[in-house]
């Protein structure tokens, strides 16, 4: 019994320096605490200002304040030249050495975007959508000359596209007269989905199937028919037409069916802003200004004001 009530005693002399050790390890965590915070409020200083910073760079790039990247130059300060010593028929060839100066590297500064064009075309529109497109491409290409550019926008007639323009010119006009897609149409979905106009181009997609010709078709790899009759240009061209024509069919809104023939018609549907954003990057790539409609002015009214008519359709699963 003796040795209990000691062992009781040890223990109860031994509670204030755990509470102390206690006291000590809970002070030295909120610490670490207080530590970890202070350098997330830093970072996120940080971040404010750079934030700032580049909003303010762009608005002034596009009030032209900014010197473009295009006249810049570089003089160089001397250039290495060699000069071959003079000889002289039969006579005694003397060694001789020119001195020549010490050489210096001449670089050309090319200038290295920090913005890809449809990086910075999204964030310029973020700032103030009335920006026209064609003028933010404008700008870009002026700071950036040497940057890949988007491909020349075609020529427009009245409004219209050139008759001449698309690589099987022929194999369009036909397939125009046959489903009703309008030239300027093809062009969008040129824009968005092949503007090399490759007719053997595949697309390998996530799901097993490819999308494949002219205007990317979707198919099963295993249809060997079918997708040898899709690198056939004018073929290629009607099945978009067909598609596009659905689509226009179903969403009752161009701008939309420009955006679902990538996104397809449900996930157009369901990803409203998503869609908008996609159809102002192809008019964007095609060099064409996008038309107000009831689905731009506000997607997601839109959308919510048809999704009954859309569930009836079977577009998704509700």
């Amino acid at each position: 019994m003796a040795n209990f009530f000691q062992q009781a005693l040890d223990t109860f002399k031994q509670v204030p320096q755990r509470i102390g050790e206690g006291i000590a390890e809970f002070q030295s965590g909120l610490d670490q605490h207080k530590q970890r915070v202070a350098e997330i409020n830093r970072s996120q200083r940080e971040f404010t200002t750079n934030y700032a910073q580049g909003v303010q760079n762009i608005n002034q790039k596009l009030r032209g304040e900014i010197t473009p990247l295009s006249k810049l130059s570089v003089t160089p300060t001397s250039i290495p030249v060699r000069v071959r010593p003079t000889v002289t028929p039969n006579a005694t060839r003397i060694p001789t050495r020119t001195p020549t100066p010490s050489r210096v590297r001449i670089s050309t500064p090319t200038p290295t975007p920090t913005l890809t064009e449809e990086q910075f075309f999204h964030a310029v529109k973020k700032i103030n959508p009335n920006i026209p497109a064609t003028s933010i491409i404008t700008e870009y290409r002026k700071a950036h000359p040497t940057a890949t550019p988007t491909p020349t926008p075609m020529p427009l007639l009245s409004g219209k596209l050139s008759p001449t323009i698309f690589r099987f010119q022929s194999a369009i006009d036909q397939a125009t007269k046959n489903t009703g897609v309008s030239l300027e149409q093809y062009h969008l979905l040129r824009a968005g989905e092949n503007q090399a106009e490759n007719p053997d181009a595949i697309n390998y997609n996530s799901d097993g199937t490819i999308d494949i010709g002219l205007y990317q078709i979707n198919v099963d790899p295993k249809n060997h028919v079918e997708v040898e009759r899709l690198k056939d240009p004018l073929y290629n061209a009607m099945k978009a037409g067909q598609i596009f024509s659905q689509r226009l069919n179903i969403l009752k809104d161009p701008i939309l069916a420009i955006a679902s023939y990538n996104l397809g018609a449900g996930g157009a549907v369901l990803r409203p802003m998503d869609a908008l954003k996609r159809a102002q990057w192809v008019y964007w790539k095609a060099g064409l200004e996008m038309p107000q409609t009831e689905f731009t002015k506000d997607p997601l009214g839109y959308v919510r004001k048809n999704m009954d008519y859309y569930r009836k359709l079977g577009l998704f699963v509700s």
